[in-house]
């Protein structure tokens, strides 16, 4: 039993009505129409869907014929300006000229390109040397805070800013000996002892580091250590701006 009429479904206990629905004149099982109405609804969606999908493909069909149109007529701009061009050369005779002028022009370009890159080489390099500039500066000027003489102390940078290399992108520094040549000094501790023994540099120095050869500062007794009197000779010397003097005063004995 599918379907029943309106007298046919009166005839039904009540208990047995429940289980059907009333679908227009007659009346049809619930589980039936609860299946119809999904299907119908199901129905409904993919007709939804199948017209969404054919505007969309009749879209892509319009835009795909309008990139192509788009395209030919760009290449046939090109073309019309390419064989204008060309004609217009040939009857002014002069195809040489136009092609001398073309390869100017790429010439040109390659030259602004090339200084382009240039001046960027020479930023890069101009900002390597003033990294390296002031970080060695700084360095030199702490050493000869610590060593060098008011009146010396200028000469005393500059040698020993020739003792000392800086890498511009790891700021690390490197000690070199008076040939120019990496040492095996790893830290500033290292090389301001090596300086305090440097004979060469004691005219340079402050009195009390200098008569000591580089340890008499802290009572080490390193170096050389001279009498009295040629301390006080050298001393005086130093004071004097004498270097001479100094010089002599440290040669006795």
């Amino acid at each position: 039993m599918s379907e029943l009429t309106a007298e046919e479904f009166q005839a039904l206990p009540e208990k047995a009505q429940s289980a059907f629905v009333q679908d227009g004149d007659v009346y049809v099982p619930a589980k039936d129409a609860k299946l119809k109405q999904t299907l119908d609804e199901l129905d409904k969606k993919h007709k939804s869907a199948e017209s969404e999908l054919s505007q969309l493909r009749e879209q892509n069909q319009s835009l795909s014929a309008q990139v192509a149109d788009i395209q030919k007529q760009k290449q046939a701009d090109a073309e019309r300006e390419k064989e204008e061009g060309l004609e217009k050369a040939r009857s002014q005779k002069d195809v040489d000229a136009v092609e001398k002028r073309y390869k100017e022009q790429m010439a040109d370009l390659e030259q602004r390109n090339s200084e382009t890159q240039k001046q960027f080489e020479e930023r890069i390099a101009k900002m390597s040397d003033t990294i390296k500039s002031k970080t060695r500066g700084a360095l030199v000027s702490d050493i000869a805070a610590e060593l060098a003489l008011d009146k010396g102390s200028k000469r005393f940078k500059q040698i020993v800013s020739q003792m000392v290399d800086v890498d511009p992108e790891t700021g690390e520094v490197t000690y070199l000996d008076e040939d120019g040549r990496a040492t095996s000094i790893k830290t500033k501790e290292e090389f301001v002892d090596s300086l305090k023994k440097d004979e060469s540099l004691w005219p340079l120095m402050k009195a009390e580091i200098a008569t000591k050869g580089g340890g008499g500062a802290n009572g080490s007794g390193e170096g050389r250590t001279l009498p009295d009197s040629q301390n006080q000779a050298a001393q005086d010397a130093k004071k004097k701006g004498d270097v001479a003097g100094f010089i002599k005063a440290n040669l006795k004995g």
